[in-house]
């Protein structure tokens, strides 16, 4: 375990000074495209990603199981369809329909881990990308259902294999399920 601790330190610390030289040139980026009068380009949604991955080199380097995630007031609408609008020339470029579909009425905003559900909605909707043949559709939906709000990703991959399904609570996976009420 200490060996295996030592390399998850080694590459994270690898990875830090890309992300510096990223997030200052998009910086950069930024500040001249605005000077231009430019504003289109999704620059601060690239900035946020390279924030979750500056969160996630942290927490590989600084591995505290104990520490207190950030709680923000949010919608999970919000967070779905940014998580699709990420990946939507992804889909494209595997011929896969990658969709959004809203909540049927507004959800409320509720506390939540912005940044660690984001990251798990991108990892569920790229996922279902990849396991998708091409020319078919991605469906990335939430809701509200009696008192939880609830968001999927549906697609028509071939699914886990029965082994792969028994592991996929394991905390090696690195997947937590909650559900939280309202």
């Amino acid at each position: 375990m200490a060996s295996l601790g030592q390399l998850v330190a080694g590459v994270a610390h690898e990875v830090r000074n890309p992300l510096a030289s990223m997030r200052l040139n998009l910086q950069y980026t930024e500040r001249q495209l605005k000077k231009q009068g430019i504003t289109t380009l999704p620059i601060a949604s690239l900035l946020e990603q390279v924030d979750r991955l500056e969160m996630l080199v942290r927490r590989l380097l600084y591995f505290d199981q104990n520490q207190q995630k950030e709680m923000v007031i949010t919608s999970l609408e919000a967070i779905a369809s940014e998580s699709v609008s990420l990946l939507r020339l992804k889909a494209e470029e595997q011929g896969v329909t990658l969709f959004y579909r809203s909540a049927a009425e507004p959800l409320p905003q509720v506390p939540l881990r912005r940044r660690e559900l984001g990251q798990v909605m991108v990892n569920l909707i790229l996922n279902a990308i990849q396991a998708s043949p091409p020319e078919s559709e991605v469906e990335v939906g939430v809701s509200k259902e009696q008192d939880y709000l609830v968001t999927w990703v549906k697609d028509t991959g071939a699914g886990l294999a029965p082994e792969e399904r028994d592991r996929i609570f394991d905390p090696s996976s690195a997947w937590v399920v909650t559900k939280p009420k309202l």
